[in-house]
């Protein structure tokens, strides 16, 4: 078992995190219940893959968010999953 090299440790876990967060949110204001769905299936496979870097493509990781943003995400204010790892990425840096 392999678990990834900074900063995609603290990245993933950011975006689960911050995928948490905003489904609770979602479901608080009564918004759709696929959308909440669609956003748990985005991310509920960083957990397993986090725990085996070695067989994780992450290209395909990373599509997997994309495709919840490329459904969901119309604005720049609106709870994006790409968004939530490249902020995560650039505190890392700082």
């Amino acid at each position: 078992m392999s678990i990834p090299k900074e900063p995609h440790l603290s990245c993933y876990l950011a975006v689960l995190e911050s995928a948490l967060v905003h489904a609770r949110s979602l479901t608080l204001s009564g918004r759709s219940h696929q959308q909440i769905a669609d956003l748990l299936d985005a991310v509920h496979v960083i957990p397993e893959l986090l725990n085996k870097w070695e067989q994780c493509d992450e290209r395909a990781l990373f599509r997997f968010l994309e495709r919840y943003d490329q459904t969901y995400v119309s604005m720049e204010s609106d709870f994006s999953l790409t968004r939530a790892y490249r902020q995560a990425e650039e505190r890392f840096e700082t």
